[in-house]
């Protein structure tokens, strides 16, 4: 969700070494930051970038300069993510669960827990304020504004 006029102009980019870098649209870099391990994602969110990496953190960077907003560590390598609002949505290999991490202060804000051994089978889709989950045993869906007013009928 890149809302930044500095964003419509650079492109950020990680690497298998660590570095995520921003360059400009004449191909400038602008910036770089080094994290401990091989960058997996990079997400815009307003004007920071969200960056996932294989040292178990993930970082919030100010887009304009690079410079660290929060960094949180996570339970694990992360295997799966997705922007869900205001939070990131994270599950991580070997873990039975996920984690949701709000976006602008970094705090973990809620964890999923899955039943019976059950693992994650297929990224994370998120509609609207929903997020849809596939496991080995089922399809859920979950809303950051809970769960509305109940009908009858259709």
């Amino acid at each position: 969700d890149w809302s930044s006029d500095v964003c419509s102009s650079d492109l950020v980019s990680g690497d298998e070494y660590g570095v995520v870098s921003a360059n400009g649209a004449d191909g400038t870099l602008m910036w770089k930051f080094k994290t401990g391990g091989a960058v997996t994602a990079v997400r815009g969110f307003r004007d920071d970038v969200i960056v996932l990496s294989r040292d178990n953190f993930v970082y919030s960077l100010k887009l304009r300069n690079g410079g660290l907003r929060w960094k949180r560590r996570l339970l694990g390598r992360a295997a799966w993510n997705a922007l869900w609002g205001q939070y990131l949505f994270v599950a991580v290999n070997d873990q039975q669960g996920a984690s949701l991490v709000e976006l602008t202060t970094g705090r973990l804000v809620g964890q999923l827990a899955l039943d019976n051994g059950d693992t994650i089978t297929v990224g994370p889709v998120v509609g609207g304020d929903a997020l849809v989950l596939a496991t080995g045993s089922s399809i859920d869906s979950f809303s950051v504004s809970g769960c509305g007013e109940k009908r009858n009928g259709p």
